[in-house]
């Protein structure tokens, strides 16, 4: 398994692991109901990634995916480790990480 970028900060002793998607939908439904989620293996891709790092302290993973039709900035505490995705405007000019 390799993940796409590990940033580490030794001074607060955190790192976060970056799985980055390209996908024509960021969101997906089945053929049973209209309810839009994140694509589960993606899910359990990045909490792999963060569940086998060897970094000691705390470790947080991070899905980002550009923003197609719909900004998703959602957090979800998987098996007591943290998982978030966010959002990246590829036409805005600008990658600054805002809030």
């Amino acid at each position: 398994m390799r993940t796409d970028i590990v940033i580490e900060n030794k001074v607060r002793k955190t790192q976060l692991i970056l799985d980055t998607k390209y996908y024509p939908q960021t969101l997906v439904s089945s053929n049973w109901t209209d309810i839009e989620k994140v694509r589960t293996a993606h899910l359990f891709q990045i909490l792999a990634y963060v569940i086998n790092s060897n970094f000691s302290d705390n470790i947080k993973g991070m899905l980002l995916y550009p923003t197609v039709n719909k900004e998703i900035n959602a957090n979800f505490p998987i098996l007591g480790k943290s998982v978030g995705i966010r959002p990246l405007n590829l036409n805005s000019g600008s990658y600054g990480f805002g809030n």
